[in-house]
């Protein structure tokens, strides 16, 4: 198994920064679903981090209501949305789940963290590798160096353990923009580049 990358909501250089235009929220407290992005677009080779997403997605319209992922606003950095299924209601299609890794494809999977206690959680982690009854997570709430860790940690079974799950695909072999960092003229250029025709 290729190592994939990995990366923590709360490494230092970024856990303090404000989550989209929030004016509550930071990456350390709520940015576990684009550190998983972050993740993954490193992995079909954008060169990224969660911070630097945040920023793309702050500045190209890539939030809702501050800090709510636009799921389609990836496409501007090359990952196409194939599909998004919400499992609150019906059991998680595990034969998709595995095809999709099979072909590659980026898998961002959500979670009920502490569903019985008295604060259940949303967490989003990306899912590596799956097997009959785990897998692997890579999870941006663990510090850095041990995100990679068993699915069976969260849930023991997947089909009702998942309530939602978005997947991706790399799109990125034709679309080579950059992130922006501080410099002015990459943010601009990346805005315009965001709506260029193929």
């Amino acid at each position: 198994m290729i190592q994939p990358t990995t990366f923590s909501q709360r490494d230092p250089r970024w856990f303090n920064n404000m989550l989209g235009t929030s004016k509550e929220l930071t990456i350390g407290q709520a940015g576990c679903l684009i550190t998983s992005i972050a993740s993954a677009l490193v992995d079909c080779g954008v060169p990224t981090d969660p911070d630097r997403l945040n920023k793309w997605l702050t500045i190209c319209n890539g939030y809702a209501e501050d800090d709510r992922l636009v799921w389609a606003s990836l496409e501007g950095i090359g990952l196409h949305l194939v599909d998004l299924i919400d499992c609150e209601r019906v059991s998680a299609p595990l034969d998709k789940i595995a095809q999709a890794l099979d072909y590659d494809q980026f898998v961002i999977t959500e979670v009920i963290v502490g569903a019985h206690t008295e604060n259940p959680t949303s967490h989003y982690m990306r899912l590596y590798a799956m097997q009959q009854r785990g897998g692997w997570v890579i999870d941006p709430w663990r510090m850095p160096g041990s995100e990679m860790v068993g699915l069976e940690r969260y849930i023991s079974n997947p089909a009702v353990g998942f309530v939602g799950v978005a997947i991706y695909e790399s799109r990125h072999s034709t679309r080579m923009w950059p992130l922006p960092g501080l410099d002015e003229t990459a943010l601009h250029q990346e805005r315009i580049c965001l709506y260029r025709e193929d």
